[in-house]
C-alpha cells in the first residue's frame, strides 16, 4: 500500500491534512473499544487481537487511504467493511513478516521519506516540509512523529511480505498470447436484433395491476414520492481559491483558514460523556464565541442549490448526511472557502397520489411485460439457431427459416481504443470475446432490446500495429494473478490453526452469501 502514498501525495499536503483531520474525526466517532463486548476482534497464531491493536492498524489503513484519495472517504457499510478487511490483512501480513524475520531498517524508512515527492523541491529533500507533514499528522490525527515513521516502516514491511507471497506466481506460457489474439484479432460479427418496441405493442395492463404495483412500490420507489427537502444553517470561512500553480503564500493563507474552520467544527463536538444530542454545544452560541455570522438557507432537495450557499455537490452531500444523531457537519471545502453546516429542519418524502403517477406505473408494467416476451423470444431463437447450426445448416439460412433479420458489422478489432465511444461496438466487443468462429451467442438484453451474435471469422492479429500491447497485457494478467494469489493467501491464513477472523468480518461475509 505504501506505493499509493508515493503516487498520490500533493505538494505540501496542506489541504489534505485538514481533510484527514475532518475525516478521521468522523471515522473514529465509534472507536473499536466501544463497539460492544460481543465483537470479537479475532486472533492470530493463538493470540487475541486487542482493541488497541486493531484500532492502531485501522487508523494506519484509514490514514494511508485518505492520503491517497486526497479527500473525505465517504462513510458507508461497504467502505467500512473494506477498511476493516484491509486492517485484518495488514495484521496478518505483519504477523507473518515477524515469523519469518522480515524487518525494515531505519535507513530504509529514512530513504523512503526523503524520496517522497511531496517532501522534495526540484528533486531535493526539504526538511521543513517533513516537519510540516509531521506537525499536521500530530494535530489532525494524534499521530506522533514516532508513530508516523512506524506506519512507514510497517508499510514497507507489508509490501515486502506481499512480494514474498506472490513471487512464485507466474503466467503460463502462451496464456497472454491467447488473450492477445482475442483482443487484437480483426473480427466479423453478425447480429440479430430484437427491438423492445416490437413487443411493447403486444402487451396490455389492467387498472388492478396498476393499483397493485403502486401499493407495492410507493414506500420504496423514489420516483413515486416527493423529494425530501432540508433547511440548514451554516457558517463560512472565506478563503482564496486554490492556486493553479505553486503559491506558498496563498497556500499558507488557505491552510490557516482551514485550521480555523476545523477548530470551529471540533468545538461543536460533545464531550466524551455527552452521549445525548441535547448535550451538544449550541451552534449559534459557538459561532458567536468565534465571531461568526450564522446564515440559514431555504428548503432544498439533494439535487438543488441551497441558496445562499454556493452551488456545490460537496455541500449538498454534507447537508443530506446530517441527522438527529449528528446534526452538524465536519468542514466542507469549496473553492471559495470552508463551511460548517447545521441541520435545522427536514420535510420528509411523501407518496405522490396514484392519479399523478398512473401513466408512469402503466409504462413500467408494459415495459416489464414486453421484456419478458422479448427474453422468451430471444432465448428460443438462440437455441433454435444453435440446433440448426449443429446439423450443418448455415447461420444465415437458419436465421431466414426463423424469419430473423441478420446484420453484419464492419470488420473491427475489439481492443482498438478508437471504438470506445461507439455503444453498439461496446456490446459487440463483449460478444466476440466469448465466441469461437462459427458459434452463436446466448440472447443478450440491451438498453433498447436484445441481440444474438454470430462470429463469422476471426483473423490473425496484426502484431506490427498492436504487438507492443502484448507485453503490457502479460504484465496486467500477471498482476491480476498475483492479486488473486494474495487474496487466497489471506483466506487460507485466516483459517489456519490458532487464527480467527474478527466476527464483524465473518458476519458480513455470511450476510453477503
Amino acid at each position: 500500500m505504501i506505493n499509493l502514498i508515493q503516487r498520490s501525495l500533493r505538494p505540501l499536503l496542506i489541504i489534505v491534512f485538514i481533510i484527514i483531520a475532518i475525516s478521521f474525526t468522523f471515522f473514529t466517532a465509534m472507536p473499536v473499544a466501544d463497539r460492544g463486548p460481543q465483537i470479537n476482534l479475532g486472533k492470530i497464531d493463538g493470540h487475541n487481537i486487542t482493541p488497541e491493536q486493531f484500532r492502531e492498524a485501522e487508523s494506519a489503513v484509514y490514514a494511508l487511504l485518505t492520503l491517497r484519495y486526497g479527500n473525505q472517504i465517504p462513510e458507508s457499510p461497504q467502505i467500512r467493511h473494506q477498511i476493516q478487511m484491509e486492517t485484518w490483512q495488514r495484521l496478518l501480513l505483519l504477523a507473518n513478516a515477524k515469523k519469518v524475520g522480515l524487518e525494515t531498517s531505519n535507513e530504509q524508512v529514512i530513504q523512503f521519506i526523503r524520496n517522497m515527492p511531496a517532501l522534495q523541491k526540484d528533486g531535493v529533500y526539504q526538511p521543513e516540509r517533513y516537519q510540516g507533514l509531521v506537525k499536521y499528522f500530530q494535530q489532525s490525527m494524534g499521530i506522533s512523529e514516532l508513530r508516523f515513521t512506524e506506519i512507514i516502516r510497517e508499510e514497507l514491511t507489508v509490501e515486502r511480505m506481499q512480494k514474498l507471497i506472490v513471487a512464485p506466481v507466474q503466467m503460463p506460457l502462451g496464456q497472454a498470447a491467447v488473450q492477445f489474439d482475442l483482443i487484437y484479432s480483426p473480427v466479423t460479427l453478425s447480429t440479430i436484433n430484437f427491438p423492445l418496441k416490437n413487443y411493447l405493442s403486444q402487451v396490455t395492463v389492467t387498472a388492478e395491476e396498476i393499483e397493485r404495483d403502486y401499493k407495492n412500490q410507493v414506500d420504496v420507489n423514489p420516483a413515486l414520492r416527493t423529494k425530501e427537502r432540508r433547511r440548514v444553517s451554516f457558517v463560512v470561512f472565506p478563503a482564496p481559491a486554490p492556486a493553479a500553480k505553486a503559491d506558498p503564500a496563498k497556500d499558507d493563507a488557505r491552510r490557516k483558514i482551514g485550521e480555523q474552520a476545523l477548530e470551529f467544527a471540533l468545538a461543536l463536538e460533545p464531550e466524551p460523556d455527552a452521549a445525548a444530542a441535547s448535550k451538544r454545544p449550541d451552534f449559534a452560541t459557538v459561532a458567536k464565541k468565534h465571531n461568526l455570522n450564522v446564515t440559514t438557507t431555504g428548503f432544498f432537495t439533494a439535487e438543488e442549490s441551497a441558496a445562499p450557499l454556493p452551488p456545490s455537490p460537496n455541500l449538498n452531500r454534507a447537508a443530506f448526511a446530517l441527522g438527529a444523531d449528528r446534526p452538524t457537519s465536519s468542514v466542507v471545502e469549496t473553492d471559495n472557502g470552508f463551511y460548517v453546516l447545521k441541520l435545522e429542519e427536514v420535510i420528509p418524502s411523501q407518496p405522490l397520489p396514484l392519479t399523478e403517477v398512473r401513466g408512469q406505473i402503466e409504462a413500467q408494467l408494459k415495459n416489464r411485460k414486453a421484456l419478458t416476451l422479448m427474453q422468451e423470444a430471444g432465448n428460443a431463437a438462440a437455441e433454435k439457431l444453435k440446433a440448426e447450426i449443429a446439423k450443418g445448416v448455415p447461420f444465415r439460412t437458419a436465421a431466414a427459416q426463423l424469419k430473423l433479420t441478420v446484420d453484419t458489422l464492419p470488420v473491427f478489432v475489439p481492443g482498438d481504443q478508437k471504438l470506445n465511444n461507439d455503444p453498439k461496438l461496446a456490446l459487440a466487443r463483449r460478444l466476440v470475446m466469448s465466441l469461437k468462429t462459427g458459434e452463436v451467442s446466448q440472447f443478450v438484453p440491451t438498453a433498447g432490446g436484445g441481440v444474438i451474435g454470430y462470429l463469422d471469422v476471426r483473423q490473425a492479429p496484426d502484431r506490427k500495429t498492436y504487438g507492443a500491447f502484448e507485453t503490457q497485457l502479460q504484465n496486467e494478467m500477471l498482476n491480476q494473478a498475483r492479486y488473486a494469489a494474495l487474496s487466497e493467501w489471506v483466506r487460507w491464513r485466516s483459517t489456519s490453526k490458532g487464527t480467527q477472523m474478527p466476527t464483524m468480518l465473518t458476519q458480513t461475509a455470511s450476510a453477503a452469501q
